[in-house]
């Protein structure tokens, strides 16, 4: 797909101008967040590149089960060099040639070993996957890399139930992998987009695609994947139907467990942005009274935020530690939507005298609430 300059690209992808600039003020509020994830990789030992190839095909294929024969033929049958490249050179970007009509696709890695060379094999073997489940028809590049994103995620989400050691290091390289795509790309292509006349760059691809993935992953079915994978040049149509939240929908992970006073920042930081994607707006209350509430409940140790398996805040409860009564709880929830039964399990969990009062606080106001629909 031959492409020269920025309206070109924009028709190709089917994207709006407006559009782009929305989705580029997103990666710069996804910016600020970035700051605050811990990128230590902890342990993982490295993996040799014919098991990461082996990983990568069975994440792929239980992320779409549905085309798992294709995506076997695919890993077995196309030529790839993955090895390292001279010692003390950078390592080379991967690529995946994509072939035409009488030749197969070549994939080259530079592998070295590590977590983001595993996250590099599992994107390219999704490029192929795609041309394949795509009968060769051409997938604007996009949606193209929107598909290469997916099969990295579907690495993280295959490791997090069978290679566990692997989950932490997969998920910094991940996110170190973001400050290149949604700083680096992002500012690239807000650049093209203020320039006269400038030469179309790959790399534009990169920030949008990944705000689409995150947005595809959160709501898309088993067959929207499938049909995703296959669409070819209907793709644009297909991730149409998800849009990427005007904020962000990834909030900052946190460590286990408090530690200093950065910590106690960041779980106040967490809570007023699981407000606000909840759209609760702190209930009315006013700002002062919202965060003087909250404060007390950190220094009596009165609150619980609940993590996702990405450790990214889903939800969190505060609540009164000297009320008794039901009606007097004082117990406040607030989740993420979609994760109210996350947040409710993992309190019954953990903390299930403080569940039960929420419990009944709900059952005894029950009937007063239905009284007033």
């Amino acid at each position: 797909m031959n492409i020269c300059a920025l309206n070109e690209w924009l028709h190709v992808c089917r994207l709006d101008r407006d559009e782009v600039v929305t989705l580029l003020k997103i990666a710069d509020r996804l910016r600020a967040l970035r700051h605050t994830v811990d990128l230590s990789a902890g342990h993982a030992p490295p993996i040799p590149a014919s098991e990461a190839w082996e990983i990568a095909t069975l994440a792929l294929e239980a992320f779409l089960p549905q085309l798992a024969g294709t995506i076997r033929k695919a890993s077995e049958e196309t030529p790839r060099f993955l090895e390292a490249g001279r010692q003390g050179q950078e390592p080379g970007r991967p690529f995946t040639h994509h072939g035409d009509a009488t030749t197969s696709p070549f994939v080259s890695c530079d592998y070295r070993g590590r977590p983001v060379d595993m996250l590099d094999v599992a994107h390219e073997l999704a490029h192929v996957t795609q041309i394949a489940a795509s009968r060769g028809a051409p997938m604007p590049p996009v949606q193209r890399e929107v598909c290469a994103f997916l099969g990295e995620a579907a690495l993280i989400r295959w490791a997090a139930m069978h290679r566990p050691t692997l989950v932490r290091a997969l998920k910094s390289a991940w996110h170190a992998s973001d400050t290149i795509y949604l700083i680096r790309d992002a500012d690239l292509l807000s650049r093209a987009l203020h320039a006269e006349s400038p030469s179309y760059d790959y790399r534009w691809n990169y920030p949008v695609a990944r705000l689409m993935a995150s947005a595809f992953l959160r709501d898309a079915c088993q067959n929207d994947r499938t049909a995703l994978f296959c669409a070819g040049p209907a793709a644009p149509a297909i991730l149409a139907r998800f849009p990427v939240l005007p904020f962000p929908v990834a909030l900052p992970p946190l460590p286990a467990a408090a530690g200093g006073p950065g910590d106690a920042y960041r779980h106040a930081g967490a809570i007023a942005l699981l407000d606000m994607q909840a759209d609760q707006g702190g209930g009315g209350d006013s700002l002062g009274k919202r965060h003087a509430d909250l404060l007390n409940c950190m220094k009596t140790r009165s609150v619980f935020i609940t993590l996702n398996d990405d450790g990214e805040p889903a939800g969190y409860a505060t609540w009164d530690p000297v009320a008794a009564e039901p009606v007097q709880s004082g117990v406040r929830c607030r989740a993420f939507p979609g994760a109210e039964d996350v947040l409710t399990s993992s309190l019954r969990l953990h903390l299930p005298e403080v569940a039960l009062r929420a419990d009944r606080h709900e059952r005894t106001t029950e009937p007063e609430a239905a009284a007033n629909v």
